[in-house]
Parts: structure tokens; sequence; C-alpha cells
């Protein structure tokens, strides 16, 4: 069974076998048609540069793919001393609950 990558692949390598005919009905001496042959070309290399994206996952050139790029800038470097500390907390909610405490006793 194909998913959709296999058929674009299929469609744009369709596609560009027609492009390929198209280049080479071209008279290379005229002058408007060698412009149009260039436009031809120029679509053929984006649809090269496509299916190769789709048959492999990655940019095609590319060395190296992004996952693998600046590890030690993806990496999280953890601080525990900005974390507020067990005791902290128990700090904060003593305060909570005293306030708590002093707006119910004001109310009733």
């Amino acid at each position: 069974m194909s998913n959709w990558a296999d058929l674009l692949i299929k469609e744009y390598k369709e596609g560009r076998k027609q492009l390929r005919k198209l280049e080479n009905s071209y008279d290379r001496e005229d002058i408007y048609e060698n412009e149009d042959r260039k436009k031809v070309s120029s679509m053929i290399s984006d649809m090269t540069f496509t299916v190769k994206w789709l048959e492999t996952g990655r940019m095609p050139g590319s060395i190296r793919g992004i996952e693998r790029r600046s590890v030690y800038q993806n990496s999280v470097q953890m601080d525990m001393d900005i974390f507020p500390h067990h005791d902290d907390f128990a700090e904060v909610d003593e305060r909570i609950d005293k306030e708590l405490m002093k707006r119910r006793a004001n109310t009733t």
C-alpha cells in the first residue's frame, strides 16, 4: 500500500519526465525558445530536489540533519538553585494560611 509521499514521488517523477521531453523539443538556436527552455530546466531542477527530499526525508545536500546540529544549544542545563526548595514551599504555605485566617476572622 502506498502512502501520500510515495504517490507524490510517482507524480513528480512522471511530471519531470514530461518536462524533459518538452525541454528536448526546443530549438537551441531560437532565442525565445531558449528562454522557455531555461524555465523548464529550472522546473526540472526543482522537481528533482523535491523528489530527493521526499525519498530521503531530508533536505538534499545537507550533510547532517537539523536534529543533529547544535547539540549543545539544544541540551537543557538544569540549575537547581533557581527552583525553590521544599522548605521555601512550607514557608509560603504558612504565610498563605495565616493571611486566610486573618481574612476569615475579619469577615465574621
